[in-house]
């Protein structure tokens, strides 16, 4: 209710300043299904996702599960925007997978521990992780977040690779239009819309933050191949371990498991975001290994 209508007027001021506007005009109907898709797929589907599995089980569990999204627009990307999958790319996926495998069955993560900010903030002194709901919601989120890359590319395919910001406001118009039925059909009681001013601070900060990052994604998917862009973004893991520990230690699972999935997963993001030449380019590397690096398929 906050994140998303928010991003509308972020979008809308930045596309007027950029002198996009007058692109909404030349876009095909083909054009704005696609990026309305990829809003409602992104900012309403996996979003949604996303911040429950955060809820269920806190960001570190959850985000190597959403690691998942960069498998889903591979495959996506091959055979919907004619892409290729490299021996680079196929190890990265086989990361990609591994990591969420080595926390997936883990019940005894050790809880955070009370470091005082707790009782001022009046919270439970111990977060207890719902593992089966976080990992079904990340799935959700993975599956949401998968998905939009591939309508995003569409989209600026069909209005010729231009409109970058005017496809942002696109996306967000859809995804506010459709959370605004969602509460008319629905009807929530009054208390679903109270909510206290530090959550609301945070609320409107994420929102602010998530308009930039998809400010400058869109402007990456037309730059460069969609499933080299999905796969460097999931480098944000690590940003999410370090400001999750600075942040908000009270409500997420710290111990080394955490650590090793989201660095493995990490890494097979890099494998599949290094191009075949650029590996080459690293060493002088055996014939042999030349010969499987530059196999492609299909």
């Amino acid at each position: 209710m906050i994140t998303v209508p928010l991003g509308v007027p972020l979008f809308l001021v930045l596309m007027l300043a950029a002198g996009e506007a007058q692109l909404l005009q030349a876009f095909p109907l083909e054009a704005f299904a696609w990026f309305a898709a990829a809003g409602i797929v992104h900012f309403v589907i996996g979003r949604y996702g996303n911040y429950a599995a955060s809820a269920a089980i806190g960001t570190n569990l959850a985000s190597p599960i959403l690691q998942c999204e960069v498998l889903i627009t591979l495959v996506l990307a091959i055979y919907m925007l004619g892409e290729y999958l490299t021996p680079l790319r196929a190890l990265g996926i086989a990361l990609v997978l591994m990591g969420p495998g080595l926390i997936v069955n883990r019940e005894d993560a050790k809880k955070p521990a009370d470091n005082g900010n707790v009782a001022a903030i009046g919270a439970k002194a111990e977060f207890e992780p719902r593992y089966v709901e976080g990992y079904l919601y990340a799935m959700l989120a993975a599956v949401g977040y998968g998905l939009s890359p591939i309508c995003i590319g569409l989209g600026l395919k069909a209005a010729g690779g231009t409109g970058v910001l005017a496809g942002g406001f696109v996306s967000y118009t859809a995804a506010s239009l459709l959370v605004g039925l969602i509460l008319v059909v629905l009807r929530p009681p009054r208390s679903t819309y109270r909510i206290g001013e530090t959550a609301l601070k945070w609320f409107l900060f994420a929102g602010c933050i998530v308009f930039l990052s998809h400010a400058f994604r869109y402007a990456a998917i037309a730059l460069a191949p969609v499933s080299v862009v999905t796969a460097l973004q999931r480098l944000s893991s690590l940003f999410r371990i370090y400001f999750g520990w600075i942040i908000n230690r009270d409500h997420e699972v710290f111990d080394e498991s955490v650590i090793v999935a989201t660095v493995v997963s990490m890494i097979g993001a890099m494998a599949l975001s290094i191009s075949t030449e650029t590996f080459l380019a690293l060493a002088p590397w055996p014939d042999w290994l030349v010969w499987i690096a530059r196999m492609r398929w299909p």
